[in-house]
């Protein structure tokens, strides 16, 4: 494994998710476009990445000290590069506060409230040792969602939901009785849930079978069914529930269609490089809602 691989892994991971909350506070949703009210949303939107960064980078801590959880691979550039990941980490770190200095100016800390939801899926999702234990035994681990059966696709994709849609239509002023916000919310939900069905297709052969993945239970071509569907649902979710404009709703549309095809596509031979396009896709979807708002 290349030395920078698992930061640029991190980082592409956070870049997907900064831009999963721009398009949450995509102009359509405001009844006017101004430099100020983009200015607040790329704050959010970046803080939000800052906050995945980290996330990702517990759960690949919590595998690394779990034995036969992590590749050797990423093992091995771990104990060789510790000292870069760290200092990706503290990058992030500082770039967290920035949801936190947007509540303070704005008034708006009902976001927060969101996230801190977020986070606690994301910790139970990952588990932590328990303290003044060797950690070489993995018994000495907290409850973790993921060893739950069935439940990493569902734990995962709330923890996205919550954060990348929920947490930034709150800021952008939508209470939680809105429905708009629900349908932002339950469409990434669906998003997140196709995107990483794929990945639990490649690794069939790895994930223990008491896992439950849906790939497991259904087979991987009804999984891959049920990703286009999800992908379906979401679009129409956005088109008669949402606060897109007609024009953000169109590009989410046409981002989706791409997604499926990537879906469709990834899985085939197993080659690594098709499945960080599945997390790229992601990419388009904040900037297709703002160019055509």
């Amino acid at each position: 494994m290349r030395a920078p691989s698992l930061i640029w892994s991190n980082s592409l991971i956070a870049l997907a998710a900064a831009s999963a909350s721009l398009h949450s506070l995509s102009p359509g949703i405001y009844s006017e476009f101004s430099l100020s009210q983009f200015q607040l949303s790329a704050a959010i939107a970046i803080g939000i990445g800052a906050w995945t960064w980290i996330a990702y980078g517990l759960h690949r801590w919590v595998k690394f000290k779990r034995p036969g959880r992590m590749h050797a691979t990423e093992r091995g550039w771990l104990l060789r590069n510790k000292n870069a990941f760290l200092l990706g980490g503290g990058f992030a770190l500082a770039l967290s506060v920035l949801p936190v200095a947007v509540a303070v100016t704005t008034g708006r800390w009902s976001g927060l409230l969101w996230g801190a939801l977020a986070a606690g899926i994301t910790l139970l999702y990952s588990g932590f040792p328990k303290p003044s234990q060797s950690l070489a035994n993995p018994r000495n681990f907290s409850f973790a969602l993921r060893e739950f059966p069935g439940a990493k696709l569902w734990a995962i994709s709330a923890a996205w939901a919550l954060s990348t849609a929920a947490l930034p239509m709150a800021y952008a002023g939508f209470s939680a009785y809105d429905p708009a916000l629900w349908a932002a919310t339950g469409a990434r939900f669906l998003v997140i849930c196709a995107l990483t069905i794929p990945f639990d297709i490649r690794d069939l052969e790895l994930d223990d079978p008491a896992m439950r993945t849906l790939p497991q239970s259904i087979g991987p071509r009804a999984a891959s069914r049920c990703a286009l569907v999800m992908l379906g649902v979401a679009g129409l979710l956005h088109s008669f529930l949402g606060a897109l404009s007609d024009g953000g709703i169109a590009a989410t549309w046409a981002v989706y269609a791409v997604m499926a095809a990537v879906i469709l596509w990834a899985p085939s031979e197993h080659p690594h490089r098709r499945y960080g396009l599945l997390d790229a896709t992601l990419l388009l979807l904040g900037p297709a809602a703002w160019i055509f708002c």
